[in-house]
Parts: structure tokens; C-alpha cells; sequence
């Protein structure tokens, strides 16, 4: 397909866009100029610099770089700050210009992304409305705004942000002061969490979509990544990342991939760890609301122990290798394979934390025959029943065996 695509002339948005950093970056190297030198930037008062998209589209013309508008919104999609659609982030656009991080603004770009996103997640799961529930109780003058010592309060007591530092507290302060007096306009920040909860809710959604293509085409997301670890230092960029998941899931486009690798922690050089991608897919398998997959597992492990002659004893003994009465997660995870149970990577993990109820990091037998769904005292019965007829069998009595 590759090969007809490219004899035909077809060139995906995602290799335009990377052509136009590539461009971008001769011109700045060729010229000698900094990034900061074309475009404008809006310093606000801090290392959160940002780029008007105007003023993007002002420097690309004056690199002689010419996009159409689907292009164009594409362009500032891929570098556009989270909590305002209308500027570009300068340090996103650099990491994906020159391949590194710049040398400031990043990481408080992070640290307010993630304050953000964990503030939704506990706004959410505590169901707070945040105007009439917190906001109005501070806002002592009526006029909308909360002072900064106040919005620190509130984050850290009330929406469960307690080791917040204080500069990470600034900066989303800063972003929020419009009257530059030092106070918040709570309704921008109210409207940004909400937000970042439906995206959140959309992701989920992506996810569950895209776990039910790896698992009905068997597919390990783990091998998958890392046959595109050309480095071996078990990252990948957003490209790559995206050609994988589209390998399974055609109709994938470059919008869902950001909202998939939004709340990841990428390293300076705009890249994802593997472990990370596969975590996403392993944490959402076992959500309380989840539980069909992990059902139709122990389907499966109970029809293979139905098949096995002696039943769940005779499974366990032989899965048992060491023959210490319970299993460690070595033994657990080659009875899965053995039973041809293909689970993404770092999933088995979660699998044995199912069934370990107990934690002690052994499955005991009673914790495995539970796992499996079968009566323990039924599996009793069928164990006492298989002595009397061994000693039948040899004409012994139970006191004569032993």
C-alpha cells in the first residue's frame, strides 16, 4: 500500500507537517535567526511564551512556507497551547522545530497542563460544582475573581491539590489574572476544567474503541511499538506511535492521537516511553465499569480447565512448577500463554493482582480456584474423591497409605 501510495504522489497530513518543520528549520539554521526573532512572542511575565496563531501565519509566509486552511489548522493544532485555542505554545513548537526542548518554559507548560488535567479528574469523581460549591464562597467582592492566595487555598483544600507547589500555583494563577492584580477570573478557569473533562470523557471512549480492535485482532501493542524502536531506548514520537495504532484501527486519525498522547508525560524531545502507550490500555481494561474483558478471560481459563483431565486440581498442579503449593507471577503468566491467552504486555501483571486477593504475591489454590469461578468445596470433594479411588484402585485403606 505504501509503495501504490507513494507511485501515485499521495503524501499523508502527517508527512506535510513534518516537511513544514523541516522547513522551518533550514530557514532558521540557512538565516541565522532565532525561533523567537520571526514570530512575536507574548511573554506573560514569565517563560510561558506564546505565539498569536496571527502571528504564525505572518512568520510562515515570511519563510515563504504556503498552506491551504485545512493544512493551516492543522499546522497549529499540533502546536497549540491547551487552555487557549488562539496561541501557539512557543516551547511545542520548538521541540518539534529543532528536535529538543528549548531552554525554558517547558516544564511549567507541563506542570500546568498536569494541575489541569488532575483537577478535572477529582472535579469529575467528586461530582463539585465549582462556581456555586467553592468559588462563590471566596469571592467575597461578587465581581468574579478570587484573590491568588485564595485560588492556591482552594486548589490545595478543596479540589484535592495538596502538594501543589507554590511556582506551579503562580504560573496557573498568571494564566487567569486578566486585570493583572494579582486575582483569578474563576469563570476562565471553570470553563477550562470542564473541558478538559469531556476530553477526558472522549478519550475514554477512544480508548475503549481502540482495546476492542488490539484484542479482537490479537494484537501486541507492546511488539507492535517496539519493532518501530529503531534507537532501542524504548521511546517512540507521536508519528510513529500513530502509524502503529492506525495499523490496527484504519479509520485512527492525527486528532484522536493527541487526545490520546494529551495527558502522557513525553520527555524533552517530544517523545513517549512504550511502557507508557501500553499502560493507557492496561489501566482502562480493569476499570470497575469494565468488567466484560475480565469476565471473558476467566471464561476462557475456565473452559481450558474444564478440558483438562482432574480439573482445576490437575491445572494447578501442573502450573505449579515448583511444587510449593501456590504460584508466583512467572508460573501464572506461562499458564496464560500456555492456555494461548494473549494479553498486552504489563496486563498479565494487573490479571495476577486480580486473582492474588490476599496480596502476598502468591496464588494461593483456593485464590486460583475462586479466580476460575468454581466452588472450593466442590474442588474439596473432587480431591477427597480422587484418593478413595487411587486407594481402591490398590485395595488400601486410608489408614494403611499412610
Amino acid at each position: 500500500i505504501e509503495g501504490e501510495l507513494t507511485r501515485i504522489g499521495y503524501v499523508s497530513m502527517a508527512s506535510r507537517i513534518s516537511d513544514i518543520y523541516q522547513r522551518m528549520y533550514q530557514y532558521l539554521t540557512g538565516n541565522n535567526k532565532p525561533l523567537e526573532h520571526v514570530f512575536n512572542i507574548e511573554n506573560q511575565g514569565s517563560v510561558n511564551m506564546f505565539i498569536q496563531t496571527r502571528e504564525m501565519e505572518r512568520g510562515l509566509k515570511l519563510m515563504n512556507i504556503v498552506m491551504d486552511n485545512d493544512m493551516i489548522n492543522q499546522f497549529i493544532s499540533d502546536c497549540k497551547v491547551e487552555y487557549d485555542s488562539s496561541k501557539i505554545s512557543y516551547s511545542k513548537l520548538y521541540l518539534k522545530v529543532f528536535k529538543r526542548s528549548p531552554p525554558q518554559g517547558l516544564q511549567e507548560e507541563k506542570n500546568i497542563r498536569k494541575t489541569h488535567l488532575d483537577v478535572a479528574r477529582y472535579v469529575s469523581q467528586q461530582n463539585i460544582n465549582l462556581e456555586k460549591d467553592i468559588f462563590v464562597v471566596y469571592d467575597r467582592s461578587m465581581q468574579g475573581i478570587v484573590s491568588y492566595f485564595d485560588f492556591a487555598d482552594i486548589l490545595r483544600k478543596k479540589l484535592g491539590q495538596n502538594g501543589l507547589l507554590q511556582d506551579v500555583v503562580d504560573s496557573v494563577c498568571r494564566l487567569y489574572d486578566e486585570r493583572k492584580n494579582q486575582t483569578v477570573v474563576y469563570s476562565k478557569f471553570t470553563k477550562r476544567i470542564h473541558d478538559e473533562i469531556r476530553k477526558l470523557s472522549r478519550r475514554d471512549i477512544l480508548i475503549q474503541r481502540l482495546r476492542q480492535n488490539i484484542n479482537s485482532r490479537h494484537i501486541n501493542l507492546f511488539n507492535e511499538l517496539k519493532s518501530k524502536d529503531v534507537n532501542g531506548d524504548g521511546v517512540l514520537n507521536a508519528d510513529a506511535i500513530y502509524m502503529v495504532i492506525k495499523g490496527f484501527t484504519p479509520d485512527y486519525t492525527l486528532e484522536e492521537n493527541n487526545i490520546f498522547l494529551d495527558p502522557i508525560s513525553g520527555t524533552a524531545f517530544g517523545t513517549y516511553p512504550i511502557t507508557e502507550i501500553c499502560d493507557q490500555f492496561s489501566e482502562a481494561k480493569f476499570r470497575n465499569q469494565d468488567e466484560d474483558w475480565k469476565q471473558k478471560l476467566v471464561t476462557e481459563i475456565k473452559g481450558y480447565v474444564q478440558q483438562t483431565p482432574g480439573g482445576v486440581s490437575a491445572v494447578f498442579r501442573e502450573i505449579d512448577r515448583n511444587a510449593n503449593n501456590t504460584l508466583s507471577f512467572t508460573e501464572f503468566k506461562s499458564a496464560m500463554d500456555k492456555m494461548n491467552i494473549r494479553l498486552l504486555s504489563y496486563e498479565y501483571e494487573n490479571l495476577f493482582k486480580a486473582a492474588n486477593v490476599s496480596a502476598t504475591g502468591q496464588i494461593s489454590f483456593q485464590e486460583f480456584v475462586q479466580f476460575v469461578g468454581e466452588s472450593f468445596q466442590h474442588e474439596k470433594r473432587n480431591f477427597f474423591n480422587e484418593i478413595n479411588e487411587g486407594l481402591s484402585r490398590r485395595g488400601l485403606s486410608l489408614e494403611n497409605a499412610f
